[in-house]
Formats: structure tokens, sequence, C-alpha cells
């Protein structure tokens, strides 16, 4: 499921610019504060203490998520090994930990076991990066983001002992930018 996205641009003047730049330019201790600053300069604008333009710019989260697949024919051999957005994840005979996942008794147990070993693994190009699903001996590895961005995570197999991995590409592919909306401009004192 995609996410919606909303993209609100301001226009102002430029004494408002150096007030902006000295409030927001700045690393703030807490969102909260950052969430009511913003608040406030919305509040100003509508009670004509500040002149601007606001323009909110929606889409649906219709933007397509990037896929792509790992097909195996059989099963992995011990130090067979999958990258994955530049993570190199081995196969072990039992205990996988960290960037492992274990070999298994058939192609589906393997593509099972491998979905275990990219979701269960902790390193940040891999986690939050990409979820992986299996059925039959077929691992589908999703962009957690949706859009364009997911199109940059690269898969491979590396060592294929008894070339059973098949990867559907370089990188995965379908992620698409958002439709056009009709952004809602706003304008106060100008």
């Amino acid at each position: 499921m995609a996410n919606a996205q909303t993209l609100i641009t301001i226009s102002h003047d430029k004494d408002l610019a150096n007030d902006l730049r000295v409030k927001y330019m700045t690393q703030i201790a807490s969102a909260e504060i950052e969430a009511a600053m913003l608040e406030n300069l919305f509040a100003a604008f509508g009670v004509g203490a500040r002149n601007g333009l606001i323009v909110v710019d929606m889409n649906n989260g219709d933007q397509g998520t990037a896929s792509g697949t790992i097909t195996l024919s059989g099963v992995n051999t011990v130090g067979d090994t999958v990258l994955l957005n530049g993570v190199t994840l081995t196969a072990v005979a039992s205990g996988a930990t960290g960037a492992q996942f274990n070999v298994g008794a058939t192609a589906t147990i393997q593509a099972a076991n491998l979905v275990l070993g990219i979701n269960g693994c902790a390193i940040p190009l891999v986690s939050g990066t990409v979820v992986a699903s299996s059925i039959t001996g077929i691992v589908t590895l999703t962009a957690s983001i949706s859009g364009q961005v997911g199109n940059a995570i690269t898969t491979a197999k590396g060592v294929d002992a008894g070339s059973v991995m098949t990867v559907s590409g370089a990188r995965l592919a379908g992620g698409s930018a958002p439709t056009a909306s009709n952004p809602l401009t706003y304008r106060f004192g100008v």
C-alpha cells in the first residue's frame, strides 16, 4: 500500500526568510517544538500578520512500488550468497544470524528461509529498505518506500554453487512517480 504525500511550499518576503532561517535552519530539540513553530507561522498568515503564498500539492499515493524476484529452482549450498542493496547475505547450514539465511530442504523452504534472512537483517541498507515474501520457491522483494527511489535498490546473486537462483534484474523495478494533482493555492496579503 502506497502512502499519500503532501508537499507544502511557502513563498514569503525576505524579512520572513531571515526569521525562518534562524528558526528552522538550526537543529531544534524536538519535532513538537518545530510543529508548534510552523503552526504559529500559519496562524500569522491567517490573521494577516505576515504576507505569503502557500501551495499545497497532494497525491493520493498512487505511485508504483519497486519490486523484483529471486527464483529458486532448488536448495542453496552452504556459502552461497545473495547481494541485496550492496549487503551480502550468506547461506549457512543452520543457526542463521545477522546477514545469513539457513539452507532449506526444498526450494519452497529455501525461499522461506531467505525471506527470514532478508527481513531479519538489521543492516540499514536492507532493514527498512526492502521487505521480502515468498511462495513456492519465489522470493518477492518489495521496496519499503513507494516511488522511483525503490528502483535504486540493487539485487544480485553472488556465489551460486548449484546454479539454483535466478534474479529478476540488477535493480528492483516498477517504482514510479505519483500522478500529477491539482495544487491548492492560498494567498495571504499578496
